[in-house]
Parts: structure tokens; C-alpha cells; sequence
């Protein structure tokens, strides 16, 4: 009788514990219980979704010897309702396993069986692979922890976060270009030497003599090269400078007058010959190109080299004449009369011309025949229009860094589409000469991404953010939403 009573009691003692507590007694699969304490998973480069766990149960998962746990890893899309199992890996309860081998139903297909050691902790190492499909960026990865008793009836179930699949962050798509100012008038000069002949101290042109005709069809070609054909209605002749030289031999004085009135005959030669009636010109000398005698003398082979330059270059003779004189007493003097002197007595002459701005219809056309004709503000127009990343398009942008190599505007350009080429090498050439704007450090950022330095990038995405670059602040709220998916798993 006493011992009803008791057994009545202790039931009804058990019956008022909380449902909770009556639950936490019994259950025996808790997070700490299975951990993956290491993990890696990654896209590989032949395009395969690779992962590796080691898989602990510690020392209190104490699995009853009638039961089985499954290990099922599952990966989950992010933004696709999608999900693949790989096949289960099972941990089996001694009584469990000869039962179930005695009558056939251990899995023939299981990744792996092992049996469970009562009070030891065990690691279970689980590779994996899947062809990778744009669905799974971004995907998660976890670990599905399935015991089950007698029968197979399911009695706990335990869902392990592991990780993200998350491509290296590509900071490519934050590259900055900057559009160039439209400035003032283009610009151009068109120069060139005309070696006209004039007679012996004479200052009289005659077109018809010795290389006149050849010489004075030089001119003509370079006013007809800026303003004919073509270019008529695009550009305008401002000025021309013409300047004339005369050669040191006879006395300074004579030189003055020849080497002056020579270049004023030559100058309304040219006025008249085109009717530039509207064309400012500058007449300008030099009585004695003594800097193209040197020039000559140190390009040649000459006897008396030495001597030559010394007496052109000594400080002590500040007379044209006398210097004249010194070389005269050499006997290499009369070959230098007729072989380098002809050549010191030219004009040469300087073509200011502007070129007017062109239309978005005009772009194309003028680039594929006149590309030095467009200004950084056209060409950067004309890149609008072209595919990004063609070979059309990076040599447009690498054009116009040569043709203004000091500008800051062109070289960030240019260094915008060598980081889209994936060339680190090419992009540094340009970084010295990029400037201090939000653009030129967001794109020092990539660069240093490029070259695998992600804190550097992360600190001048930062800077060019402060400074007002949106791409700089896009690529840190990219940076942070990754962050967040890799600390939510």
C-alpha cells in the first residue's frame, strides 16, 4: 500500500513540473551539443561551388544506442526560393547499427556511417561540390542535424548556420570617370623652315630662283594643310609669325638689315600671294643664327670640331663679329661657307590657327580624320556613344592622356578604363598625374583592391566618400551589406 502511494505521488510531482523543463531534461541535441567549428566555402576558378566542414560532437552528445543522427548539408539561395541536399552523412547508435545491418537498411548511398563513441568527442570531415549557378551567390550554407529513435521516427531536429557563398568583392564596378570642362578657344599652330633664296646682299625675292619655288611651295602647303579642303568653315587663321635668319659670315650690322628686310619681303610675298589682307602677321630676325651653327657643328663630323665650339661658346668674345673672325682664321672655315652656312640663312614661320567646337553628329567623323581637332570635352562625348571596353574606346581615353599627358582629368580617365581592362600595371602609370579629387581617390581605392591591398582601398573609399564620390559611398554600402550576409549567414 505504501509503496502505491509513493509511485502516485512521484507521478503527480512530474505531471507539475513546467512543459518546458520536462523538455530540456529530455533533449539531447542543442547547439552546443554539434558545432563546425572551421569551415571553408568557396567558388573555385572551373566554376564548381566547393565546401569543407569539420563537423565536432562533443563529449556530451550522448545518443542513445537505439538511435541515428543524420548530418544533411543543404544550400539555400538568397534571392531564389531554391535549395540542393547533398547526401547525408549518418551517425549510428551501437544497437542501432546491428539491428539495422541484420536487416539490410543501412544506406548504401550515405556519404559517410560512422558509429558513435558514447562519451568521446568525435569529428566528422564532410567535403562537398556543386556546379555553381548564378542563383547561388550570395546563398547560404547549412547544416541539417537530424536524430531519430526507434523505427526512424523523427525526435529532434537542429539547423547549424556555416556561411555565404560571396565572390571576392569585384571593385570594378565603382570605377570613376570624370567629364572634362569645356574651355575656351582650341588652339593649333602649324610651323615650319623655308629656305628662300636671295641673291648675294640682295633683299629682292624672286619665286623663280635657284629653290625658291619648292621653298615658297612649302608655305603655301602649310596654309592650305590648316585652312583648305576639309577645314574650310572649321578653322580660322589668327596670325602668322614669320622669322627671318641670316648667317654669320660679312659684319653684324649688314646682317641686321639683311635678316630683317628679307623677312618683310617674304612676309608680303605671302600677304599678297593669298590675299590674308584679314590676317594680322609678325615679322620677327635673328641677324645671325649662331644656335643653329652650333647645333650643326656638334650633330657633324668635323676636323676641327673642338675648335669650332670653343670660339662659338667662349664668354670672352661678346662681339658677333669678332667671334667671326676668330673662326675664319680656321681652315675648316670654307668648308663650313659652303656646306653649313646655306642652310643658317632660312625663314621659318609659325601658324596660329583656331579650331571651332563641334557638334555630337560631327564627333565621329573628325575623330577618324582629325583626332588632334577635338578637345577632352568632345572626345569624352564621343566615348558616350562607343561600347565600354572595346578596343575603340580604351585607345580613345589613352589618346587623349598623350595629347594632354600633364592634364589630371585625362590621365583619371585613362586610368579608368586600363582598371575596367584589369590591367593594375597600366592604371599606376597614370595614377601619379590624377589629381586630389573624390574621383582620383576612388580610384586609387580600386587600385588598391587590384593590387591586393583591401584595408588601403577600404580607408581612400572612405576619403573620396567624404569628399562627395557616390561610386566611393556605393562600394561602402556594398562592403557593408557583404559584411552584414557573412555575420547573418
Amino acid at each position: 500500500m505504501k509503496r502505491t502511494t509513493y509511485l502516485l505521488l512521484l507521478l503527480i510531482l512530474v505531471a507539475l513540473l513546467p512543459a518546458t523543463a520536462r523538455q530540456r531534461e529530455n533533449k539531447v541535441l542543442t547547439p552546443k551539443h554539434v558545432t563546425v567549428p572551421a569551415y571553408e566555402l568557396v567558388r573555385t576558378p572551373d566554376n564548381l561551388v566547393y565546401f569543407s566542414l569539420d563537423i565536432h560532437l562533443s563529449e556530451d552528445f550522448r545518443m542513445s544506442s537505439n538511435r541515428v543522427t543524420t548530418l544533411t548539408p543543404l544550400f539555400h539561395g538568397l534571392r531564389e526560393t531554391r535549395t540542393h541536399d547533398f547526401t547525408p552523412a549518418y551517425v549510428y547508435g551501437r544497437r542501432r547499427h546491428i539491428i539495422d545491418q541484420r536487416a539490410g537498411l543501412v544506406p548504401t548511398d550515405a556519404y559517410s556511417i560512422v558509429r558513435r563513441d558514447r562519451g568521446d568527442e568525435q569529428v566528422i570531415q564532410y567535403h562537398g561540390t556543386l556546379p555553381y549557378e548564378a542563383w547561388m551567390e550570395e546563398g547560404s550554407l547549412e547544416l541539417c542535424v537530424d536524430l531519430c529513435g526507434c523505427a526512424g521516427k523523427q525526435q529532434e531536429l537542429l539547423y547549424i548556420p556555416i556561411g555565404r557563398l560571396l565572390s571576392p568583392f569585384d571593385p570594378t564596378p565603382f570605377i570613376s570617370f570624370e567629364t572634362p570642362k569645356v574651355t575656351g578657344p582650341k588652339v593649333f599652330t602649324a610651323e615650319g623652315s623655308a629656305y628662300i633664296d636671295f641673291r648675294v646682299d640682295k633683299i629682292n625675292l624672286d619665286p623663280t630662283y635657284r629653290r625658291n619655288p619648292q621653298e615658297l611651295r612649302r608655305i603655301y602647303a602649310s596654309i592650305d594643310s590648316v585652312r583648305g579642303g576639309d577645314n574650310q568653315g572649321i578653322t580660322h587663321i589668327d596670325s602668322i609669325t614669320i622669322k627671318g635668319y641670316a648667317s654669320p659670315e660679312g659684319r653684324y650690322s649688314r646682317n641686321v638689315y639683311l635678316a630683317k628686310n628679307r623677312a618683310r619681303t617674304l612676309t608680303e610675298y605671302v600677304r599678297n600671294e593669298y590675299a590674308l589682307t584679314d590676317v594680322p602677321f609678325i615679322v620677327d630676325f635673328e641677324p645671325e643664327d649662331w644656335e643653329g651653327l652650333r647645333r650643326r657643328v656638334s650633330e657633324g663630323q668635323w676636323a676641327e670640331k673642338e675648335e669650332i665650339l670653343a670660339i662659338i661658346d667662349d664668354p670672352a668674345i661678346t662681339d658677333p663679329d669678332a667671334r667671326n673672325n676668330r673662326l675664319a682664321r680656321l681652315p675648316i672655315y670654307k668648308q663650313l661657307l659652303a656646306d653649313v652656312y646655306p642652310a643658317l640663312r632660312h625663314s621659318d614661320y609659325v601658324i596660329f590657327y583656331t579650331v571651332r567646337g563641334f557638334n555630337d553628329d560631327e564627333l565621329a567623323g573628325i575623330y577618324q580624320t582629325r583626332p588632334w581637332m577635338l578637345s577632352q570635352n568632345e572626345l569624352y562625348r564621343l566615348s558616350l556613344t562607343m561600347e565600354p571596353g572595346t578596343d575603340e574606346y580604351n585607345e580613345l581615353f589613352m589618346s587623349a592622356a598623350r595629347r594632354f599627358p600633364t592634364d589630371s582629368v585625362a590621365n583619371l580617365n585613362a586610368m579608368a578604363v586600363a582598371l575596367q581592362m584589369g590591367n593594375a600595371s597600366l592604371a599606376k602609370k597614370y595614377e601619379p598625374h590624377i589629381g586630389q579629387s573624390a574621383e582620383a581617390q576612388c580610384n586609387r581605392a580600386i587600385l588598391a583592391y587590384l593590387e591586393g591591398h583591401p584595408a588601403d582601398g577600404y580607408t581612400l573609399f572612405q576619403q573620396a566618400a567624404l569628399m562627395g564620390s557616390k561610386q566611393a559611398q556605393a562600394a561602402l554600402d556594398e562592403l557593408k551589406r557583404r559584411q552584414t550576409l557573412m555575420d547573418n549567414k
